[in-house]
């Protein structure tokens, strides 16, 4: 073979190798689990699987392939400027993601701005708009002060702590920015992380590696019930990586690119979708709830042996990491509406507790399995002396819950009276606050007055 076509045949074989690479990169990946999180990935992979095919598919077609050997050493050059520019492109963009991804990390985005719409009789207790917006940290709630200026209260958990379709001002964490701030001598910070979805496996890499931790105080952690929910589809509490969840673990290399972020990130504004869970009028529970209703159900909730000393486990790297940063944790017990005797109208609003096979547990079974986890966290925190409050007086209360464990705007409200409450009587914080009987009598007369309007 003369070295002219020689040299183009390696050219033509250097420009199908970078296509068909990724697009093995795509499959390999597609194999072992990972999936789609965005349209933007969905047009990627479709991009690549248009362009392998068309070389390919080109080498089969004399004409366009005796056009593009001859051009093929140009190509060749055009492709490899074009990798060797991205390539260069990504050590700073790359170096400038990786720490945006850490800062945001256990957070929806940085500087949302959403407003839910919740379909009448959907959500009862919730009324009217809510607005959901973050800071430019990825934080829901006021502007994060200085280390000085304020006390700084950061609050953390899965959904139950989110508070989606509550409005900023009525979210439990809100409420108790305002409700110690009443009677403090110092300013006071609350600000919530919470994501719907995440578990201690996610808490545990956001108290290692958030460096939003060298900027609070005290860590507020709403537990127990992802944790429960992921045992009961997958058999396990662990996410695949304590440092990333399962799609991230398996997702293809170019998944990790800093330019694929920046563009997904811009994608997301464009579109407002970066609330993937839920839809902005809630209609999707009528859905989640029709899936129960037409499943079998079960009395008997599984073993939780394992699932609990995972749990401890989790509990424990938290607490120790939490201590290592110089950071109290505080943590809440989870109340359900779960419980046996609901009323008709309560059981409609029931959506979780389903298990790998098929099967949900009844709210009878659920309640059982939830105690399990919280009495696990209280004895866990008695006996390594961390602080944990309870709520299992809020335990089946229908007013407080629109589902099987989000709480309406009223539930929200008693939660932060019980939170506030625990504040304002821990000795560790006397120094925060003013005579604590008058905040203990104002606590309790907000706690009267909701009652009575509800």
């Amino acid at each position: 073979m003369p070295g002219s076509q020689r040299s183009r045949v390696i050219c033509m074989g250097v420009l199908l190798a970078g296509p068909t690479l990724l697009t093995l990169d795509t499959m390999i990946a597609l194999l072992r689990g990972w999936k789609t999180a965005s349209q933007l990935d969905w047009a990627i992979v479709g991009l690549q699987l248009v362009v392998a095919t068309a070389l390919w598919g080109s080498q089969f077609v004399p004409r366009i392939r005796a056009w593009m050997i001859q051009h093929a050493p140009r190509l060749a050059a055009l492709s490899i400027s074009l990798i060797l520019t991205w390539f260069t492109a990504e050590i700073p963009v790359g170096w400038y993601t990786r720490q945006s991804t850490a800062r945001e990390f256990h957070t929806r985005g940085v500087s949302l701005d959403y407003t839910f719409r919740p379909a009448p009789g959907v959500m009862p207790g919730i009324h009217g708009t809510s607005r959901f917006t973050t800071q430019a940290n990825g934080i829901r709630g006021p502007k994060l002060p200085a280390d000085s200026a304020a006390y700084r209260i950061l609050c953390i958990g899965g959904s139950t702590t989110e508070c989606v379709y509550l409005d900023d001002a009525e979210a439990w964490p809100n409420l108790l920015r305002k409700e110690l701030q009443q009677v403090s001598q110092r300013p006071i910070w609350v600000g919530n992380v919470g994501v719907s979805g995440y578990s201690c496996g996610h808490h545990l890499r956001f108290v290692r590696e958030s460096p939003l931790m060298s900027n609070v105080d005290c860590l507020v952690l709403m537990v127990g019930f992802n944790d429960l929910a992921r045992f009961l589809r997958t058999g396990t509490t662990h996410l695949s990586s304590e440092s990333t969840d399962t799609n991230q673990f398996h997702a293809p290399l170019w998944r990790s690119s800093g330019i694929l972020y920046l563009a997904r990130q811009a994608h997301r504004q464009i579109r407002q979708d970066q609330i993937q869970v839920d839809d902005f009028a809630g209609r999707n529970y009528i859905a989640r709830r029709q899936r129960r209703q037409n499943s079998p159900v079960t009395e008997q909730p599984p073993s939780l042996d394992v699932a609990l000393g995972e749990y401890r486990e989790h509990l424990a790297s938290i607490t120790a990491s939490c201590r290592d940063r110089g950071v109290l944790p505080v943590f809440v017990t989870q109340p359900v509406l779960w419980d046996e005797g609901l009323s008709p109208h309560a059981e409609s609003l029931l959506w979780l507790g389903d298990l790998s096979d098929g099967l949900f547990l009844s709210a009878e079974a659920g309640r059982k399995a939830i105690d399990q986890f919280n009495r696990t966290l209280k004895s866990f925190a008695a006996a390594q002396q961390v602080a944990c409050i309870d709520l299992s007086e809020l335990h089946g209360v229908e007013a407080y819950f629109y589902d099987d464990c989000h709480f309406s705007e009223l539930g929200a409200e008693t939660v932060a009276h019980h939170v506030a409450e625990w504040f304002l009587h821990d000795s560790s914080h006397a120094h925060l606050f003013r005579a604590r009987e008058v905040a203990h009598a104002r606590v309790i007369s907000r706690q009267d007055e909701a009652v009575s309007r509800n």
